[in-house]
């Protein structure tokens, strides 16, 4: 189509996000047979990485760190309550500290998930449990095995009384 000289017209140029790692441009040309415009379009790189996949604590009260590194908005998000963020969003690039309460059961894990550049990713934590150790109170009176324990647990002992009462 021909173009009149005193028409203003637009263009709507749409790309998909970067998720490269640099920035990328691409030039545009515009022509009306004498005249040829270039219009170059750049977009930054939405570079979203996380420091790691998994976190792993011993079962007491514990803290670790997470570097989220990202040129634009991020969100985290966890489920269960055990498990607590120093910060649920932030602006580009920026440690959080996770933080797990001490664990008094079994060996425990769930996820982080992080989200930011359009893409979502997640970070799983476990948590060791308390192990049930062997118990012997001095002179060997009773034993629990096997250790560690799965669902059940055998336990040995002895009985001695002086009259009514047991020892």
């Amino acid at each position: 189509t021909s173009l009149k000289a005193s028409s203003l017209y637009s263009v709507t140029v749409s790309v998909d996000v970067n998720q490269g790692e640099s920035v990328r441009e691409a030039n545009l040309s515009f022509s009306d047979g004498n005249l040829t415009r270039i219009l170059t379009v750049r977009q930054d790189a939405c570079l979203f990485t996380l420091s790691g996949n998994q976190l792993t604590f011993k079962e007491g009260q514990e803290s670790s760190q997470v570097t989220i590194g990202s040129k634009s908005l991020w969100s985290a998000s966890v489920i269960v309550p055990w498990i607590r963020l120093s910060s649920r969003s932030g602006m580009q690039g920026e440690t959080v500290t996770v933080s797990v309460d001490a664990n008094e059961g079994e060996k425990r894990s769930d996820w982080i998930t992080i989200s930011g550049c359009f893409t979502t990713k997640r970070i799983e934590v476990v948590q060791e449990g308390v192990s049930t150790a062997a118990h012997d109170p001095g002179k060997g009176k009773f034993r629990i095995y096997p250790l560690p324990a799965d669902r059940f647990v055998t336990v040995e002992f002895a009985v001695e009384t002086q009259g009514s009462r047991f020892v």
